[in-house]
């Protein structure tokens, strides 16, 4: 099979109809866990012997990503940015037009936008140019204290899940909920607009509808630098 990769070949496969594969070992340390724990998940499942395709990377970096390995929660954002297959082609560097090779992206949306102009001819299933506008239904989602851990770890700042529910509270992004009621529930602007989803959960024992708040890949895109300044800022 032909690599049309041009950088780090090894860990990274761009099939001649565009398909994107990553090595074990480099899904590996995208999650932060040995290669044996990645090719446990395929064992029964899906053949990964030419590396893991885009849907295989995406299962396996929201598994660890829900276990709080900070590695796998930091991809995921990546992934919400862009995209995984454009974030392949992109660390792959790799050139769809051979004639052009000084058009290699260096940038996300150098990469998105070549990967829409392109389309066409590689037959791709490119990601939208647009991102801010694209719907993120692909499981980035996630909860506050999740999100509040990969703000620490990308950041290098000390955020904790309470310090972050008090800040989207006291920014408006969040309900105050007098007594209880809709506490940290996003205002319904916020989740119309894709930032926030809201799950509920139905308790027996209070026999209650208990409402939890996520905060979609979209929403983490536009906040992530805005809180980060404010906690650094302490």
């Amino acid at each position: 099979m032909k690599n049309l990769a041009t950088k780090n070949q090894d860990d990274y496969t761009i099939t001649l109809a565009g398909a994107a594969y990553v090595s074990q070992r480099k899904a590996a340390e995208m999650c932060g866990v040995y290669q044996n724990s990645v090719v446990h998940h395929f064992k029964d499942k899906g053949d990964i012997s030419q590396g893991l395709s885009t849907d295989q990377l995406s299962f396996v970096v929201q598994h660890y990503a829900t276990k709080g390995r900070p590695e796998a929660i930091a991809m995921l954002v990546k992934f919400a940015r862009a995209g995984a297959k454009a974030y392949i082609y992109h660390e792959a560097g790799y050139v769809m037009n051979a004639d052009l090779p000084s058009n290699v992206p260096t940038t996300f949306a150098a990469a998105l936008r070549l990967a829409a102009d392109q389309s066409e001819k590689i037959q791709l299933d490119a990601p939208k140019v647009d991102f801010a506008n694209h719907v993120i239904e692909d499981g980035t989602n996630m909860l506050v204290g999740d999100y509040a851990k990969l703000l620490s770890y990308q950041h290098r700042v000390n955020v904790g899940q309470n310090r972050l529910m008090e800040y989207l509270r006291h920014e408006s992004l969040l309900m105050t909920g007098a007594n209880g009621f809709n506490r940290n529930v996003p205002y319904q602007k916020y989740i119309d607009n894709g930032w926030f989803v809201v799950k509920h959960t139905f308790i027996e024992a209070n026999n209650k509808w208990v409402p939890t708040t996520f905060i979609t890949g979209l929403g983490q895109v536009h906040l992530s630098e805005r809180i980060a300044d404010h906690f650094k800022a302490k």
